[in-house]
């Protein structure tokens, strides 16, 4: 595998992973919630940032997990903050933070790759 695929790689899964943002965003500019769309674009956009900048490859010898957790506490409190501005009514808004916890499974790869860099996944031959 060429070193340029795993960096399509690593954009193309995570922006995969926050490709939801935009795409709600629509929906609450056709449901004219003005703060709920502001929010939605701001989190998409340090999503892009955060994806760009924290790329493995630019940091070669940081563990995979200290990267890859900034980007997975995006996605959650972009989560969590658009539930709430869906519909910030009390009346199930417990009901609806626990629908959160199907984002689980984003803290896999922390405890997947562990200590290991992209160094150490991607030896060059000589």
């Amino acid at each position: 595998m060429s070193e340029q695929s795993r960096k399509y790689g690593w954009y193309f899964g995570a922006f995969a992973s926050i490709i939801w943002i935009p795409i709600l965003a629509v929906f609450l500019i056709l449901n004219q919630n003005t703060i709920a769309t502001i929010a939605a674009v701001m989190f998409f956009v340090l999503g892009v940032s955060y994806i760009i900048e924290y790329a493995p490859w630019k940091y070669q010898n940081e563990p995979f997990w200290k990267i890859y957790l900034g980007l997975a506490l995006i996605i959650i409190v972009a989560a969590v903050s658009l539930i709430y501005f869906w519909n910030p009514e009390k009346i199930g808004l417990l009901q609806r933070l626990q629908t959160t916890a199907l984002l689980l499974p984003l803290f896999l790869p922390i405890f997947i790759f562990r200590k290991k860099t992209w160094n150490q996944m991607y030896k060059r031959k000589p």
